[in-house]
């Protein structure tokens, strides 16, 4: 029957050996290629596409109207975000619902940030869920 010191040693030579085989191991941490910055995060160029020419497709959101249009959004874990540019800041309550309503079944949350055509920083923001209903924000720097 081995001795306590003989399991020990056996014990301590299995760990190093272990431990020795990872360091070599080509799956190693330092052997690993890096990982690449991020590129953009927009799911949209600079301009949205024209909608298709039998109008906008059910159960989708315009993507522009008069005077205002869809710069770009971001979904995630359902929550959606909207950036818009727009002419009429005034009426942003108007064109977040006209936004969300084909939405509501798919999303716990939109933000949809409105800005001038040409600024830097949104003015203003709506936000939808289905608890609190629509609530808009002033948020320019002004």
């Amino acid at each position: 029957m081995p001795t306590t010191r003989t399991l020990l040693a056996i014990g301590l030579i299995a760990v190093t050996v272990s431990f020795a085989s990872v360091v070599e191991s080509p799956y190693a941490t330092t052997l690993l290629p890096t990982v690449e910055a991020p590129g953009t995060w927009f799911l949209m160029g600079p301009r949205p596409p024209a909608p298709p020419s039998e109008g906008t497709r059910p159960g989708r959101p315009s993507m522009r109207g008069i005077g205002w249009q869809v710069v770009d959004y971001l979904s995630a874990v359902g929550v959606l975000i909207i950036n818009v540019e727009t002419h009429r800041l005034r009426e942003s309550a108007d064109i977040a619902q006209e936004l969300v309503v084909p939405l509501k079944d798919r999303y716990i949350e939109v933000l949809i940030y409105f800005r001038e055509p040409g600024a830097e920083l949104a003015a203003e923001r709506v936000q939808w869920t289905p608890a609190m209903g629509y609530v808009a924000i002033d948020i320019s720097t002004d």
